[in-house]
């Protein structure tokens, strides 16, 4: 049901007379204290137990240059790897687009990146895709795993 704002609106200005008779109702004696108890006892945790959101400017800053210097490197290593990737395959996945009408461009856009994904990790070794298991799993508990 959409929200009213017209002043004019009957059934508004009857819920607003209506709520605004209602006495107040205080909190009770004790609610505040036991509040502040609870936020205030709560253990310090330290930097690397905290949400990634919650780090010090620097030590967020130190893990995007640890990350981007590690994305870096694995590209590095990747590349020789990727460059194995035949040209005959390249031109295979892209014809295979274009015999498909524009109406499916979208889809065929995320298959066809799909299908270069996939082509370049057939052509990886076994130790370079444990690698890349590893990394990513590494940058996934360095940032969102330990928030």
């Amino acid at each position: 049901m959409p929200k009213s704002n017209d002043p004019q609106d009957p059934l508004a200005r009857w819920a607003d007379g209506i709520l605004r008779q209602l006495p107040d109702h205080p909190a009770p004696a004790g609610l505040a204290g036991r509040i502040l108890l609870a936020v205030t006892g709560r253990p310090a945790l330290p930097w690397h137990r905290r949400p990634w959101s919650e780090w010090s400017a620097g030590l967020r800053l130190a893990a995007g240059l640890l990350a981007f210097g590690s994305l870096a490197a694995l590209w590095g290593l990747l590349l020789p790897e990727a460059e194995a990737v035949t040209r005959s395959a390249a031109q295979a996945a892209s014809s295979q687009m274009e015999a498909l009408g524009p109406w499916s461009a979208g889809l065929e856009l995320a298959r066809s990146i799909a299908n270069a994904v996939l082509l370049v990790l057939r052509g990886l070794s076994p130790w370079m895709l444990a690698l890349i298991a590893g990394f990513l799993a590494v940058l996934w508990s360095t940032t969102l795993g330990l928030g």
